[in-house]
């Protein structure tokens, strides 16, 4: 996980029918129970949120539960040390270890579930899996170079505004693509744009680009820091009010010499 760049990733368990999301393990360490999100805790709601949508026994309203816990009521998703603590998870060391984002699926009620019933199990998952891992398509993605030498920048730090947790491009050593790749998911759920990213990054900062999304980018040392659509679109609103109100400033003006004149 550490050595290879995987953004995405589920690890699937029987015995519920839930899905279960970081933090796994309580901050409060002698509570068994304790909503524990992360920064990116709406990007987890979602993900969790398309697989449960779309598995066929998690959406049957009718459904019994699978044991003490109604999780029907919370849309079949929990933040999983809500759920029950679980000290070093797989999920809490991808987020806070790797650039990857990882669920936990309960894909049954039955934990050993008979040969028999697997093919059944692959037709109420198979719909959730594809959906899941196509959720791969969406952030913001691209290669951060070198604005002089073009070669991709191993280990940039990627910031997002609003999100207290950065990612690190890729190495040369870390598999096929190419160095400086990065894949970055913006939350809220407004996350959902693509940005292939083409500037440069040296001494003198970003350099040309272009932006299917609105979103803007600065140099800080080896980091580059994101900021989202809500506060572009914030700026870009109150600079189009200050445009109107000089606008209708100039109109009054002329309309006033207008007067004057005629009298």
């Amino acid at each position: 996980m550490q050595r290879y760049p995987f953004v995405l990733s589920a690890n699937l368990h029987g015995g519920e029918l839930v899905v279960s999301y970081p933090f796994d393990m309580t901050r409060t360490y002698w509570k068994a129970q304790e909503l524990t999100p992360t920064a990116d805790d709406a990007v987890f709601r979602w993900l969790a949120t398309v697989y449960a949508t779309s598995n066929l026994v998690m959406v049957d309203s009718e459904r019994r539960r699978c044991h003490y816990d109604d999780f029907m009521q919370e849309g079949n998703i929990i933040n999983g040390a809500n759920w029950h603590t679980v000290p070093g998870s797989m999920n809490d060391f991808s987020y806070l270890h790797t650039n990857c984002f990882e669920v936990t699926i309960e894909l049954s009620c039955d934990k050993f579930p008979h040969a028999s019933e697997l093919p059944q199990e692959w037709e109420n998952n198979k719909e959730s899996l594809l959906l899941y891992m196509e959720q791969i398509h969406r952030g913001i993605k691209g290669i951060v170079r070198d604005k002089d030498t073009e070669q991709g920048i191993a280990d940039a730090i990627i910031s997002v505004d609003g999100i207290n947790h950065d990612i690190r491009t890729g190495t040369k050593k870390s598999g096929p693509g190419p160095c400086g790749q990065p894949v970055q998911w913006v939350s809220p759920l407004k996350l959902l744009f693509r940005l292939p990213i083409r500037e440069n990054i040296g001494s003198s900062g970003l350099n040309g680009g272009w932006f299917p999304c609105r979103c803007s980018m600065t140099q800080l040392g080896n980091s580059i820091r994101v900021r989202r659509e809500g506060a572009f679109a914030e700026r870009r609103r109150r600079r189009k009010r200050r445009r109107r109100r000089r606008r209708r400033r100039r109109t009054r003006r002329k309309d006033d010499c207008g007067v004057h004149g005629g009298l």
